[in-house]
């Protein structure tokens, strides 16, 4: 997963590769490691924006289409939720959050997006 996320749409995509049902998939990943893969999925996917933002030359759009998400406003909505920014005024303000803190934060209190 980690070198293929950006053309993983959703858990699903992951579940008919391993034929496996979804239902199956999720919990067990869950259970053995305290985070949702679809969480897991859209900070990676959050993770890599981030480091695509530093390229002046990518517009949000763009961004959005490279890191895996289905439109823009599916984007905005996890890059938020996951940062607590919206993606333009994060880029604005050359914000630099500690992603990781971030992620351990949300596991604990299971406030995942």
């Amino acid at each position: 997963m980690k070198e293929k996320y950006c053309e993983i749409s959703g858990v699903q995509d992951i579940a008919d590769h391993l034929g496996v049902k979804i239902q199956t998939l999720s919990s067990k990943f869950s259970g053995q490691c305290n985070v949702s893969l679809k969480s897991l999925l859209v900070f990676s996917k959050v993770r890599h924006a981030i480091f695509l933002m530093n390229n002046p030359g990518f517009i949000m759009k763009d961004i959005a289409g490279i890191t895996g998400f289905s439109d823009p406003h599916h984007f905005n909505v996890c890059f938020k939720r996951s940062t607590g920014v919206a993606p333009q005024v994060f880029r604005d303000k050359k914000m630099k959050p500690d992603l990781q803190k971030i992620f351990r934060e949300k596991v604990k209190k299971r406030h995942l997006p």
